[in-house]
């Protein structure tokens, strides 16, 4: 058993590591992108097809990855009010009330990405010419 639970808090630990990782790069993906679509419209007057797809792509993932390392940190959305106003046994059922929504979002997040992975496989983003399957699998 405790082999199995130091597993099991390795790889937290490695995918931890990886979720910062693909959060930090791609922001800077993201800024980058953005100041080459401003550049290029305000200097040339034309910005590349391109720029809009990626800075999509990037702001959805670090929006997900995101979330995922605020989940991992308790860092979710929660009510504080009610540690002021409420008995220390209706703190517990906000605080349950409160993971329990947080696990129903990520499941129903998860049912319908798979339906859309599914569904556009085959599609083909316009200017980067990705599938779309890749976005949705995020």
């Amino acid at each position: 058993m405790k082999a199995c639970r130091k597993v099991l808090f390795f790889l937290d630990d490695w995918m931890f590591r990886i979720a910062n990782w693909v959060v930090c790069l791609a922001t800077i993906v993201l800024i980058v992108s953005v100041t080459i679509q401003v550049a290029f419209r305000y200097l040339l007057n034309n910005s590349p097809r391109w720029s809009t797809e990626l800075c999509q792509l990037m702001l959805v993932w670090v929006v997900f990855w995101g979330a995922a390392i605020a989940l991992r940190n308790g860092m979710h959305v929660q009510l504080d009010i009610s540690r002021l106003h409420f008995p220390r046994w209706l703190e517990l059922v906000f605080r349950f009330l409160s993971h329990l929504s947080v696990y129903v979002f990520i499941v129903v997040v998860f049912y319908y990405g798979s339906v859309l992975v599914k569904e556009n496989i085959r599609s083909l983003s316009e200017a980067i010419k990705i599938s779309y399957a890749f976005l949705y699998i995020n």
